[in-house]
């Protein structure tokens, strides 16, 4: 059945018109609010408010709101707020708010904020912030705050603040500020290094 209220009081026969669009499966509830446009496939769930895209498929669940875009695929979650964008496939979570841009495959797992830029893979996990960039693979964790820029793999553990750049790779710990040095270790491994103390090393 097809409702406009969480409480079910609401049922209605939709038909679609200039300003709407939807196309739900047989046997599903979906919540649809103001001018929302969704496709829902497989026992997909929908919640869909305010001029927000979404298309879900294969037991996907969604919500989206305020010009969010979505498209789920494969036991996915996603929550979506304020132009965000968002694409997660095969078991990925994500949120999304304030024109983040979320890209997230195979269980990993996003929080992107103000617009922030994500792509997620392999069972990592990351938090962005802030006009932040980051890109995970193979179970990294990654937190990456105002404007750094992060490429994180192998089970590298990141947090990147101010302005930082950073790439882990392989088991490594790297907690960097803007104007940080990241050294590479005799046993591979990277580490910051503040300008002072890099300084009096060279």
């Amino acid at each position: 059945m097809i409702y406009l209220d969480r409480e079910k009081n609401k049922k209605v026969d939709i038909k679609p018109n200039g300003n709407n669009y939807y196309q739900l499966t047989e046997d599903n509830t979906y919540y649809v609010y103001g001018n929302a446009k969704v496709d829902a496939y497989n026992n997909a769930k929908v919640k869909a408010f305010n001029n927000s895209e979404v298309n879900a498929y294969d037991n996907s669940e969604v919500e989206a709101y305020d010009n969010a875009k979505v498209i789920a695929f494969n036991n996915s979650e996603v929550e979506a707020y304020d132009n965000s964008e968002v694409e997660v496939f095969d078991n990925a979570k994500a949120k999304a708010f304030d024109n983040a841009k979320v890209n997230a495959f195979n269980n990993s797992e996003v929080e992107a904020f103000g617009n922030s830029g994500v792509e997620a893979y392999g069972n990592s996990k990351l938090k962005v912030f802030d006009n932040a960039k980051a890109k995970a693979f193979d179970n990294a964790k990654v937190n990456a705050y105002d404007n750094s820029e992060v490429e994180a793999y192998n089970r590298s553990l990141v947090y990147a603040y101010n302005f930082s750049k950073v790439e882990a790779y392989d088991f490594s710990k790297v907690d960097a500020y803007h104007g940080d040095y990241i050294i590479k270790g005799v046993e591979g491994e990277f580490y910051p290094c503040k300008p002072r103390i890099f300084k009096k090393n060279i």
